[in-house]
């Protein structure tokens, strides 16, 4: 993730909280949690039992040494790249607890870690989901702009969901695709899935397109309904994982792309770099320090 707080084992990533988004599903209760006080000594006995209850739980840092921050760090790109494929199915943060425990069976009895993570991979699909809201008004914004100089062709001829999404569906590509909906790219490779797994993608992307470009023409208007559009366009992405029109499309029906590792540092190669650092060190020159 962007952001590792010292040493801790899975690296936090900051999150933020936007006007104009409410999360379906977003956990807000738990990332509150985080900011309460430290427990006293009294309420620890009395949470010894680890409520599984998520408004219940308290969160604690796992420490470790170097070796075990590399594993944990390892362990999170692995979770990273799995929730990928789930948040593509589901589009919620609801059902986040149960994929952590599926994908790392080891958490279902480890309620500290699992609530570590399941605050982490929220965080991480709040900003997915954002993000990818923000592009696709910039591109279908863009796209309007530049057509505003073609009349009689393109989006300011068109009007009515059903036809603005067989639009966006007629000009949609596979860049046009990664350059929303950014953090799939890097596990599809849409040129090479099936007929179907297509099919899926240009259905998510031309039917959200089709209401980003409802919701600015209404926003250009100054149309006071624009803001309850907004809000349906927040509720349709949570639909999405449960739309029995979508139902069926897996994994299995796209290619995924092979993940590139970079492999880690031997421990001889960290000692030789020790030795160089430390050599390096008695190297500098601290001319005509003053004293204390």
């Amino acid at each position: 993730m962007d952001e590792v707080r010292d040493k801790g084992p899975a690296p936090f990533h900051i999150n933020e909280t936007y006007e104009d988004e409410e999360e379906y599903g977003s956990g807000d209760a738990i990332f509150a949690t985080q900011q309460k006080r430290p427990a006293t000594e009294e309420e620890r006995r009395e949470e010894s039992e680890e409520s599984p209850d998520p408004k219940r739980r308290r969160y604690y840092q796992i420490a470790g040494n170097e070796d075990i921050y590399e594993t944990e760090c390892s362990i999170e790109r692995y979770v990273k790249r799995a929730l990928r494929w789930h948040y593509f199915f589901i589009f919620s943060n609801d059902k986040i607890r149960s994929f952590l425990q599926r994908t790392l069976p080891e958490l279902k009895e480890n309620y500290a870690r699992c609530d570590k993570y399941e605050g982490v991979m929220r965080g991480v699909t709040r900003e997915w989901k954002h993000e990818t809201l923000k592009r696709m008004k910039k591109f279908v914004g863009n796209t309007m702009r530049e057509q505003k100089a073609k009349p009689g062709i393109g989006l300011a001829c068109i009007d009515g969901h059903g036809h603005l999404c067989e639009y966006f569906s007629s000009t949609f590509s596979d860049d046009v695709f990664y350059s929303v909906f950014y953090w799939l790219r890097e596990i599809i490779d849409l040129e090479r899935s099936s007929e179907l797994g297509r099919w899926y993608a240009r259905a998510i992307f031309s039917n959200l397109a089709a209401k980003c470009k409802v919701y600015i023409s209404k926003v250009e208007a100054g149309d006071d309904s624009a803001a309850s559009l907004w809000n349906d366009i927040l509720l349709s992405w949570a639909a999405q994982g449960t739309n029995e029109k979508l139902a069926g499309i897996g994994k299995e029906h796209f290619k995924e792309r092979v993940e590139k590792v970079k492999k880690g540092k031997s421990k001889n190669t960290k000692e030789q770099e020790k030795q160089k650092k430390q050599k390096l060190q008695r190297e500098f020159l601290a001319l005509d320090r003053p004293m204390q």
